[in-house]
């Protein structure tokens, strides 16, 4: 944190806010760092360099064998959804999106049903029905693929997106940052009660933390606070 900070004020960079967090199971340390020039509010002008900051900084992230990007916090970033029947996180999600709330684009919203075909038509954003079945399974994440890359999606939300998606899927989405928006309980080991959460650290918690470490194990990402997950 200081090497980074120290970074950031050697190149007269302003930080207005700093996120952390230290995983205690893979002994990896994650930081979310946002900054701004010092002469941007007087001037309204923006001195950054990009390849500059770039260059200076790179020494700082070899010496602590960082893997770091940097993204322009003013762009908006194109968000897919994915949703089934329920509407409620759709409408949660869209609502921020009309309100600004949400700085974002949504090039695409894909549904294994038509139900919710009006909602996208109202807010102009193009629906896609691409329906699921044990047997067209394949064919459908095919066919998901490739609405995702000609949509120019930086990532996918599942908004109540009732279906599993594939691990090959799941290993694609994962530079896209795929994630589940607030939907499902937290994860429970196969033969346990579906309905107990596998976080030793949740009011709805039956389980051992060795079960919760094996649940993690398996690639569950857990959110223990709102309690739900998406498996990546």
């Amino acid at each position: 944190m200081a090497a980074v900070a120290g970074a950031l004020a050697d190149a007269g960079l302003f930080i207005t806010n700093s996120h952390h967090f230290g995983d205690p199971d893979t002994r990896r340390f994650f930081m979310r760092t946002r900054f701004e020039t010092m002469g941007d509010r007087k001037t309204g002008k923006n001195g950054f360099s990009r390849a500059a900051f770039t260059a200076a900084f790179s020494a700082i992230a070899d010496r602590f064998a960082m893997q770091w990007q940097l993204h322009d916090a003013t762009a908006r970033p194109a968000m897919l959804l994915l949703v089934s029947r329920f509407d409620h996180c759709l409408n949660d999600l869209l609502y921020r999106y009309r309100t600004g709330t949400l700085p974002i684009d949504i090039p695409a919203i894909i549904s294994n049903h038509t139900d919710l075909a009006p909602l996208a038509e109202w807010h102009d954003i193009p629906f896609f029905h691409i329906p699921v079945t044990a047997e067209t399974k394949p064919a459908a994440e095919a066919q998901l693929r490739d609405i995702i890359d000609e949509s120019g999606a930086e990532f996918v939300v599942l908004a109540r997106y009732m279906q599993i998606l594939s691990p090959e899927l799941c290993a694609e989405l994962a530079g896209r940052e795929g994630w589940s928006y607030p939907v499902a309980p937290c994860p429970s080991p196969a033969g346990t009660d579906p309905r107990r959460c596998a976080n030793p650290y949740c009011p709805n918690s039956g389980l051992s933390a060795a079960a919760y470490r094996a649940c993690r194990s398996d690639g569950a990402a857990i959110r223990p606070r709102n309690r739900h997950f998406v498996a990546l």
